[in-house]
């Protein structure tokens, strides 16, 4: 992995403590050899990014989605290794439906708003998807390569870290609520207008900051 930074390290020593590493590097030899003849999306250097940018021990939310943006805008993709999250220039319905819901549960939505959502990574937001991958154009396309060894992540780092509050949107990451050894569980429907309107009204972001003391709470 020539993409890998001092953070990674800290993760990849979490994998080998955590007995999953065999299981990491065989999920990212798949998807590196499919990277050589297929278009996936994230771009490479952004496929492991949101392990390269947050120590598990800063970590106090997490929030989780299915899989990437299968799309593009102006010759680049929709998904940054973040979920949710863009830097294309294009909003997907999905991050649309997020803004509106945070204006209606806090009511101070930042303008012009940062869609890259680097305010909530800095402050701790783990943006995780429990596929980090997909071929161009197919949602879900990837969602059994990852599987096992997100059921791992999640179980090993609710486990070690108690405290953190996850965030779970939709049925596929709701799935996962079985391997969280916490009780600070938010869930709601998937922001897809897909989910037509049952996101609307889930007030997340005001149930997250219920679960975290005055000193840690998020400023969305």
């Amino acid at each position: 992995m020539d993409y890998i930074n001092e953070n990674l390290k800290v993760w990849v020593n979490k994998f080998i403590d955590w007995d999953m590493y065999n299981e990491f590097k065989k999920t990212m030899n798949t998807i590196e050899s499919l990277y050589l003849d297929k278009t996936i999306f994230p771009e490479k250097h952004n496929l492991l990014r949101v392990f390269k940018e947050t120590l598990p021990e800063n970590i106090k939310v997490v929030m989780i989605g299915m899989d990437p943006y299968p799309g593009s805008f102006n010759g680049k993709p929709s998904a940054c290794g973040r979920s949710f999250a863009t830097e294309n220039g294009y909003v997907n319905p999905s991050l649309k439906n997020i803004i509106k819901e945070l204006k209606d549960d806090i009511g101070n939505v930042d303008d012009p708003f940062d869609y890259s959502l680097s305010k909530w990574v800095e402050q701790g937001v783990f943006l995780y998807n429990t596929s980090l991958s997909l071929e161009e154009g197919m949602t879900g396309s990837h969602i059994y390569l990852w599987k096992d060894f997100t059921e791992n992540l999640i179980s090993n780092l609710s486990r070690e870290y108690p405290d953190i509050v996850w965030i779970l949107l939709g049925n596929n990451a709701k799935h996962f609520s079985e391997f969280i050894q916490s009780n600070y569980i938010v869930t709601a429907a998937h922001p897809s207008p897909l989910a037509k309107g049952m996101f609307f009204g889930s007030r997340i972001f005001s149930k997250t900051n219920n679960f975290l003391d005055e000193k840690s709470k998020i400023k969305w």
